[in-house]
């Protein structure tokens, strides 16, 4: 063949050639092409091609980004692997198209460093011709195209060439550097490494765009790998899915799925903490960590240490390693944990997230500049997060202390579960946390440490003890130190209950442990009062000298602290009101005891008193008798000095000291107790009197001596039976010592604030626990305390203006105008407000998060006084509502969207309509000056967060305590577990320890701090979580009060309240709503709102309250099914020292009755002048009968208002009928007013109580 023919030839064969591939080429994009589909003159379609080298189910960003393009309209392409479940939005949306890669063969697929040298090509070459395919020929040609990386090879340079030939723009999404995972395997120095780091600089600079997951990554991708284009850091934010779950949800999330059901309900009973971790099981993420330090926790937990389920979810190729390894740490796990490996659908995943307890990242960044998406999703579930933090761009998605924790070994991450899963009981009351609250920061800035430990009751609190506080004492190898009690002990001997006591051969005792306590509740144990330092007595049975620097109990200057002791915080209750029983108390320590005395004490009362001088103690009176003691004991105070403590124990309840409390170090025996020995007079008395000074015989010295004993024992007896009331907040109080020391800011007044507001949703006053009173409200401050609450309310409010001066400038002026209008503040003035404002508040209940409807539908108020459980109660709030010009659409609106002008005259409306249906004090009135605003509320600002007033804060924090941030188990989830519960929990110990999460989430949702921030060595970053985590909490608040009124409402229209001798009585033991009834507090809750209906009941019926003013108490009984048990609590009925319009009748009638006697005296005195001066005599012996009548008038009236009158005695009938019964009855709580009942036992527990006396 010649030249020019295979010239030719090639020419063609050439030509032929280029034409082929010329026709060959993809097709590429025209610009401006509109859908054909699409109506007439719509606009261009924004097609665009998401390519992800990689299983699409396992690469959530990158399904996320496709659902957002589709979502505003554009034309999707999903390319990758279709190995795992895609999100339910993917295949539902017309607008994206799956286009599956084929995965290449197993065979070139392998873990072995040497293999992935010939093998690893291979698989390039395969999916570089399935690329090849997919993006040239099977899809149409995009405007965009959105690759991931990694991995970069083959991806990069075959995305340039397509974008190049079909008219499509790059963009880049770096989630990481392929190299970097690369070096994992291979080492960094390899020379593979090396060149796939060229390759992805090389190609990473021809994109059109660039999108970072961090700004670390974004830096890095400027300054060392020189990206010309644009770099947009796109952090991942969690998808509307991810979200927490309520209780209900989580309940049946936890029933429902496989891999949780068998552990739900201790999960759900908080014995059992759920702990997630998600995982591709790659070389970049260390499950040898969460191992070991699952197996340091295993090893150093206690019996009340919260079992964990740990599950892992996720698919990989080291599964299997980790598995094996799995199996063989389970001996060393102990069964105090469980790993289990799970892979969920794209359903179930966020709900698992949203009803786990804590998620942990092992995600080892390779470059140190990625993040992990998992984190993402568990903060969008609301989930605290700890992982691997040793990289660059942790604190990007991560406030360490705040929404997460990081760690870096083993170690540390077993110390983090140690402290987020601490052991601990039920939470405080919100008075006690809110104390809690000061006395830590106070402590913080003074860089002391310290301990919090939650306490539910005396087993708890003597647990604690016997754990915590006798390994201080110096004899048992301690240094000392001082424990608080907030809230807690002060009814009961400490040093018995913490075991401090000294033993019989005189050992133990504080030796360097002091016991602070501060606590609201009374009557006070006089032990911890005047006798704090436990000593013994010597061998005359006389008592030791006391200590240098305590005179009768109370601290003087010279007081040298360190050796130990109870020192109790006074009020001033102590120094002004208990004089005549700390005289008691000193006079009986010093008291030597003489055998026999019980004979003496008998024949005292029968034999005559000849032999008595004329100085002899007088009991014809208490006053006489106590103004008497005093001057007999005179030498006793001189030679005054502690009691020593004596063990008490009572065989029907399962704790130290159930009996409320008696005197330490005094023997008395049950007879002197008894009702008979109240009177202490002779019954025989000689008239004829003696000739002369002859001096006392033994036998009477003897007598004398019991009688004076017996004397100051009635005195202490009366004060024990007063029975329960309540003194200053132990809140008040702490913020108190805080301005002591100059250190109050806005912070702690909130607490403080938070703290007093409280006590009146707990029914909780000077007369115990029971219902308000009704006439504080005419006055318009109506809550805690009467007089004395409010000085301290109106003390508030002036550092409320002390510590927020008004601002200079337009926002005084609107402050001005918003204080003149009497509108209650709904947001903050400003961006950065932080502020505590005073609000008119009304009587609602959460009305700024609630409609106006259905605020004053739940708020108690209202219900009791409307009778809003019946049709016509109901009428009577819609009349009320229609008098204001409220229609029902406008009173069903969110109250912060409704008419302003509505919100303006709301006030003024309430004040004219209100007192029409029995309202008054509705809202607090009109003052004459802008500085008292009594009756004023408080609201506090979080910026534009939250703007909440300091009531909706103590309901939001009492619902937590009480039924957990989320809520709690219905019943029917409760029966569930039911069998294991009753038979492992019969003393109420595992549910005590699944309250413990309630107090820590209670204590960070009213703080600075997240959950994660409970380690005081934690930062001082402010924290805006808690308000979020307050706010989440809302709905549990309004469950809790819907069925409040719920269950309330069934109570009296099915005639369920029963009217027993001494109280009446109700018993809540079916309907969807009892298992939130099974706290003391939230039955307490619904046992005033029904004590306020029946009291509303009595003076319509009556005119006032029943049982002579006192009013009706209430017993309401909740059944805990799991457990077999009732709770019971006892409120009183409402009377005070008076019914205050029934006092002010009977002042009245006494005054009109003095006024007639002074005028019967002086018609007396004109006669006695015109008598015989034989009747004098009679006369004056009448008018000193008159005088003595009228003196008795008085003191009486005195009585009733001093001393015990319509106090709650409930605590004292307990005990009583445990004492008198065999009725299995649990006394536990800090509450005198609550007990638990077996369940075969409530009727008779409860007949032997309606003989009791339980209102004072």
């Amino acid at each position: 063949m010649a030249l020019h023919d295979i010239l030719l030839l090639g020419a063609v064969l050439g030509s032929t050639a280029f034409t082929a591939f010329l026709l060959l080429l993809p097709s590429r994009r025209q610009p401006h092409r509109k859908l054909h589909d699409g109506p007439a003159g719509s606009k261009t379609a924004t097609s665009v091609q998401v390519l992800v080298l990689g299983d699409i189910g396992r690469s959530p960003r990158m399904q996320y980004h496709a659902i957002s393009i589709a979502k505003n309209g554009g034309q999707v392409d999903l390319i990758g692997y279709h190995e795992s479940a895609l999100h339910p939005d993917i295949i539902s949306n017309s607008h994206i198209s799956v286009v599956p890669i084929s995965p290449p063969p197993r065979l070139l697929q392998t873990e072995s460093k040497t293999l992935f040298l010939i093998l690893g090509p291979l698989k390039v070459l395969w999916q570089i011709w399935n690329l090849w395919l997919i993006l040239g020929y099977r899809t149409k040609p995009a405007r965009w195209m959105l690759v991931q990386n990694p991995p970069s090879i083959p991806t990069l340079a075959l995305a340039q060439v397509i974008c190049f030939l079909r008219n499509t723009h790059l963009i880049i999404d770096w989630h990481n550097f392929g190299w970097s995972i690369l070096a994992l395997k291979l080492g960094h120095s390899h020379p593979l490494v090396k060149a796939a780091k060229w390759y992805e600089i090389f190609f990473g600079r021809f994109a059109t765009a660039n999108f970072a997951v961090t700004s670390a990554m974004s830096s890095i991708l400027k300054s060392t790998y020189h990206i010309p284009t644009p770099i947009f850091p796109l952090h991942d934010r969690p998808p509307t899915h991810f979200q927490p779950l309520s209780s209900t949800q989580r309940s049946v999330f936890l029933a429902r799925l496989p891999t949780t059901a068998p552990y739900a309900s201790v999960i759900l009973a908080g014995t059992t903490r759920l702990l997630v971790s998600s995982t591709s099981w790659t070389p970049d993420e260390d499950f040898s960590l969460l191992l070991d330090a699952l197996v340091i926790f295993a090893a150093n937990t206690t019996p009340k240490s919260p079992r964990i389920i740990a599950i892992i979810t996720g698919k990989g190729p080291q599964q299997a390693y980790y598995l094996a390894r799995i199996r063989d740490l389970q001996p060393k796990l102990e069964g105090r944990v469980t790993v289990v490996t799970a892979w969920l659908s794209a359903e179930d995943y966020p709900l698992l997230l949203g009803a786990a307890d804590l998620g942990v990242s092992l995600h080892k960044s390779s470059s140190g500049v990625d993040l992990p998406m998992k984190v993402v999703d568990m903060l969008g579930c609301g989930l605290p997060v700890v992982g691997w933090s040793k990289f660059e761009s942790w604190g990007e998605l991560i406030r360490e202390g705040e929404n997460g924790k990081g760690f870096g070994s083993a170690e540390e991450l077993a110390k983090i579960l140690q402290d987020l899963f601490r052991p601990g009981d039920v939470a405080l009351e919100p008075d006690a946390l809110c104390a809690c609250r000061v006395l830590v920061e106070l402590l913080k800035h003074d860089f002391i440490r310290h301990n919090i430990v939650p306490v539910a009751g005396y087993s708890d609190l003597a647990r604690a003890g016997e754990k915590l506080v006798q390994p201080m004492r110096t004899s048992d190898g301690g240094d000392g130190g001082v424990v608080v009690c907030l809230g807690v002990g002060g009814l009961v001997d400490l040093g018995v209950v913490l075991g401090l006591q000294v033993s019989e051969d005189g050992q133990g005792g504080m030796d360097g442990v002091e016991v602070w306590v501060v606590d609201a509740r009374r009557p006070w144990n006089l032990g911890n009062v005047f006798a704090g330092r436990p000593s013994a007595r010597n061998e005359n049975s006389t008592l030791v000298t006391g200590e240098e620097g305590v005179e009768n109990g109370r601290i003087q200057k010279s007081y040298n602290p360190g050796k130990g002791g109870i020192i109790v915080f006074d009020d001033g209750d102590i120094e002004e009101e208990l004089g005549a029983e700390q005289a008691a108390y000193c006079a009986l320590a010093g008291m030597p005891v003489i055998s026999g005395e019980d004979d003496d004490s008998e024949a005292s009362e029968t034999e005559s008193e000849n032999d008595e001088t004329p100085n002899a103690p007088t009991t014809s009176g208490k006053r006489k008798s106590s103004q008497d003691r005093e001057e007999e004991d005179g030498k006793s105070d001189d030679e005054d000095s502690r009691p020593r403590q004596r063990r008490r124990s009572n065989s029907s309840s399962p704790i130290a000291t159930p009996s409320r409390p008696r005197p330490r170090g005094l023997l008395i025996s049950s007879n002197h107790l008894s009702g008979d020995s109240r009177s202490n007079s002779p019954s025989d008395r000689s008239s004829t009197p003696p000739v002369g000074p002859e001096q006392p015989s033994a036998r009477a010295l003897r007598r004398r001596f019991i009688k004076l004993r017996r004397d100051h024992e009635g005195t202490l007896r009366s004060y024990y039976e007063l029975g329960n009331s309540y003194s200053e907040p132990v809140s008040s109080l702490m913020y108190s010592l805080a301005s002591e020391l100059g250190r109050e800011d806005n912070d702690l007044l909130w607490y403080a604030i938070v703290g007093i507001g409280s006590l009146e949703l707990y029914g909780r006053d000077i007369t115990g626990v029971g219902i308000g009173h009704k006439g504080d409200e005419t006055r318009g401050s109506a809550g805690w305390g009467g007089e004395r609450g409010g000085r301290i309310r109106q003390l508030l409010r002036d550092e409320v203006r002390r510590l927020n001066p008004p601002k200079l400038g337009d926002t005084e002026r609107d402050t001005a105008r918003e204080e003149a209008h009497s509108v209650i503040p709904t947001t903050a003035r400003s961006p950065t407000d932080n502020s505590i404002r005073l609000s008119p508040e009304p009587k609602f209940l959460l009305i700024r998060h609630w409609s106006l409807y259905d605020s004053m539908l739940h708020s108690p108020y209202l219900a009791a006084r409307l009778q809003i459980w019946s049709d016509s109660g109901r009428k009577r709030l819609h009349k009320l509502l229609a008098k204001m010009g409220v229609s029902l659409t406008q009173s069903r609106q969110t109250y912060a969207h409704m008419d302003m002008d509505l919100k303006r005259c709301l006030r003024e409306r309430l004040l004219k309509y209100a007192p029409l249906y029995g309202l008054d004090g509705l809202v607090p009135p009109v003052t004459s000056t802008s500085m008292a605003k009594e009756g004023w509320g408080f609201v506090r600002s979080w910026g534009w967060k939250a703007c909440l007033s300091a009531n909706d804060v103590a309901v939001i924090i009492g619902a937590i305590l009480e039924v957990g941030k989320t809520g709690v188990i219905y019943q029917e989830d409760a029966r569930k577990g039911m069998d294991r519960i009753e038979l492992e929990d019969e003393g109420g110990v595992s549910e005590g320890e699944a309250f413990v999460s309630r107090f820590w989430e209670a204590y960070d949702g009213l703080g600075k701090y997240d959950y994660l921030m409970r380690n005081p060595a934690c930062g001082d970053a402010y924290d805006e979580f808690s308000v979020d985590s307050l706010k989440s909490a809302l709905p549990t608040a309004m469950q809790l009060h819907r069925a409040i009124l719920r269950t309330g409402t069934s109570l009296i229209e099915k005639h369920q309240i029963r009217h027993l001798r001494a109280f009446r009585m109700a018993v809540v033991r079916e309907g969807p709503d009892v298992s939130l009834f099974t706290h003391p507090s939230a039955l307490t809750k619904l046992a005033l709102w029904l004590g306020e209906a029946i009291a509303e009941q009595e003076r319509d019926q009556r005119g006032k309250l029943g049982k002579g003013g006192r009013g009706t108490p209430l017993v309401v009984a909740g059944l805990n099914e799991p457990r077999g048990v009732y709770v019971i609590v006892g409120t009183g009925g409402g009377g005070r020292a008076a019914d205050l319009q029934n006092r002010k009748e009977e002042k009245r009638k006494r005054e009109e009755k003095i006024k007639a006697r002074e005028a019967r005296r002086a018609e007396k005195e004109k006669k006695r002048q015109e008598r015989a001066e034989n009747m004098d005599n009679d006369d004056e012996e009448e008018e000193e009968s008159e005088s003595d009548s009228s003196e008795d008038d008085e003191l009486s009236d005195a009585e009733i208002e001093t001393r015990g009158y319509g106090r709650n005695r409930f605590g004292n009938a307990f005990q009583e009928v445990v004492n008198e019964t065999n009725a299995r009855v649990r006394i536990d709580s800090f509450e005198h007013c609550v007990v638990e009942v077996k369940k075969e036992d409530l009727s008779g527990f409860l007949e032997s109580l309606s003989m009791k006396a339980v209102v004072g």
